[in-house]
């Protein structure tokens, strides 16, 4: 894969600051990329031969990683082959709902008569963040629970817990725009 370039471009002047050269990172590339004074970066020297030798000194910032305490749902059900002819291919009603309220993902895994089904409503999209609040989620449960219960599913157990989940493909331009950065449920850095 080849490095994409962004459309922020400036020009800077090297300066002296003791024995170093130092160059200033406008404002615009610091909120872009979430820079934080401190943190360690890796500088690449890079060169390239197309009309003559050009050169280029490159800050890799490493790979950025978005922490997000994802709402899990749980459920243990009983009876889960009237709600099913093939446990592989999922329960339609659970698809249905996951899929009504954008689940990032489902799970099944079965156990002599009953199936724990686990479905994760993570708040993180491709160009934006929308976490779940505790009432939508206790909403989305109740659907589950009613539907299920009425398909003639026996439901043993139902729990909601966090988990965390790290998203590795998420541009920082994404968490640095997002109005709805809670960071009890959302943290991001850079790892080199």
């Amino acid at each position: 894969m080849s490095w994409t370039e962004g459309s922020v471009t400036f020009t800077a002047t090297i300066r002296r600051s003791g024995n170093s050269l130092v160059v200033t990172i406008p404002v615009e590339l610091v909120k872009r990329f979430l820079i934080q004074e401190g943190q360690r970066v890796m500088l690449v020297d890079m060169t390239r031969k197309v009309y003559g030798v050009e050169g280029m000194i490159g800050i890799y910032l490493g790979l950025f990683k978005v922490i997000e305490k994802t709402p899990v749902v749980r459920l243990k059900i009983k009876n889960y082959k009237v709600l099913t002819e093939d446990i592989e291919k999922g329960i339609p009603v659970a698809e249905e709902i996951a899929k009504k309220y954008e689940a990032t993902a489902i799970r099944y895994e079965t156990e002599d008569e009953t199936v724990d089904v686990e479905i994760h409503f993570g708040g993180i999209k491709e160009n934006f963040i929308m976490p779940r609040t505790e009432e939508e989620i206790k909403r989305i449960v109740e659907e589950l629970r009613r539907a299920i219960e009425e398909m003639g599913g026996e439901i043993l157990e139902i729990k909601i817990e966090k988990r965390e989940v790290t998203h590795t493909m998420v541009d920082p331009s994404v968490v640095s725009k997002s109005i709805h950065l809670n960071k009890e449920t959302i943290k991001w850095k850079w790892e080199i």
